[in-house]
Protein backbone atom coordinates (compact mmCIF):
# COMPACT_ATOMS: atom_id res chain seq x y z
CA UNK A 1 0.00 0.00 0.00
CA UNK A 2 2.95 2.01 0.21
CA UNK A 3 3.17 2.11 -3.57
CA UNK A 4 -0.13 3.37 -3.81
CA UNK A 5 0.12 6.30 -1.30
CA UNK A 6 3.50 7.75 -3.15
CA UNK A 7 1.30 7.42 -6.33
CA UNK A 8 -1.27 9.55 -4.95
CA UNK A 9 0.77 12.09 -4.39
CA UNK A 10 0.70 14.11 -7.25
CA UNK A 11 0.84 17.91 -5.28
CA UNK A 12 -3.43 18.28 -6.34
CA UNK A 13 -3.19 19.98 -2.90
CA UNK A 14 -0.53 22.88 -3.15
CA UNK A 15 -1.52 23.30 -6.96
CA UNK A 16 -5.11 23.93 -5.29
CA UNK A 17 -3.61 26.38 -2.36
CA UNK A 18 -1.82 28.06 -5.03
CA UNK A 19 -4.69 28.49 -7.31
CA UNK A 20 -7.29 29.78 -3.86
CA UNK A 21 -4.52 31.90 -2.89
CA UNK A 22 -4.11 34.03 -6.27
CA UNK A 23 -5.27 37.27 -7.10
CA UNK A 24 -4.81 37.25 -10.50
CA UNK A 25 -7.26 36.32 -12.32
CA UNK A 26 -5.08 35.22 -15.64
CA UNK A 27 -2.22 33.29 -13.44
CA UNK A 28 -5.41 32.12 -11.25
CA UNK A 29 -6.80 30.50 -14.26
CA UNK A 30 -3.30 28.90 -14.95
CA UNK A 31 -3.10 27.13 -11.62
CA UNK A 32 -6.36 26.01 -11.64
CA UNK A 33 -4.86 24.17 -15.12
CA UNK A 34 -2.20 23.01 -12.94
CA UNK A 35 -4.76 21.59 -10.40
CA UNK A 36 -6.59 20.00 -12.84
CA UNK A 37 -3.78 18.12 -14.83
CA UNK A 38 -3.09 17.07 -11.23
CA UNK A 39 -6.58 15.45 -10.34
CA UNK A 40 -6.75 14.09 -14.18
CA UNK A 41 -3.28 12.13 -13.14
CA UNK A 42 -5.06 11.24 -10.04
CA UNK A 43 -7.94 10.21 -11.75
CA UNK A 44 -6.42 8.08 -14.24
CA UNK A 45 -4.42 5.97 -11.78
CA UNK A 46 -7.39 5.17 -9.76
CA UNK A 47 -9.13 4.35 -12.83
CA UNK A 48 -6.58 1.77 -14.31
CA UNK A 49 -4.55 0.67 -11.25
CA UNK A 50 -5.91 -2.91 -10.50
CA UNK A 51 -5.51 -3.01 -6.98
CA UNK A 52 -7.45 0.70 -6.46
CA UNK A 53 -10.33 -0.67 -9.06
CA UNK A 54 -10.54 -4.16 -7.02
CA UNK A 55 -10.00 -2.36 -3.39
CA UNK A 56 -14.42 -1.43 -2.74
CA UNK A 57 -16.69 -4.06 -1.85
CA UNK A 58 -13.74 -6.98 -2.30
CA UNK A 59 -13.89 -10.49 -1.11
CA UNK A 60 -12.14 -9.90 2.24
CA UNK A 61 -14.14 -6.62 2.92
CA UNK A 62 -17.07 -6.34 0.99
CA UNK A 63 -18.50 -2.97 2.90
CA UNK A 64 -14.93 -1.53 1.60
CA UNK A 65 -15.61 1.77 0.23
CA UNK A 66 -12.61 3.79 -0.44
CA UNK A 67 -12.51 4.27 -4.63
CA UNK A 68 -16.08 5.73 -4.65
CA UNK A 69 -15.73 8.68 -1.91
CA UNK A 70 -12.30 9.69 -3.89
CA UNK A 71 -14.22 9.99 -7.29
CA UNK A 72 -16.89 12.06 -5.60
CA UNK A 73 -14.41 14.20 -4.26
CA UNK A 74 -12.23 14.43 -7.33
CA UNK A 75 -15.28 14.91 -9.25
CA UNK A 76 -16.77 18.09 -6.60
CA UNK A 77 -13.31 19.78 -6.55
CA UNK A 78 -13.37 19.26 -10.52
CA UNK A 79 -16.78 21.30 -10.50
CA UNK A 80 -15.23 24.08 -8.24
CA UNK A 81 -12.23 24.67 -10.83
CA UNK A 82 -14.29 24.77 -13.84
Amino acid sequence: LDGLKGKLKTGLDNALDKALAENDSTRRAQLAKAAKDSLKSIRDFIEKDELMKSLDGNEILADMNVVAPMKARLTAIEAALG
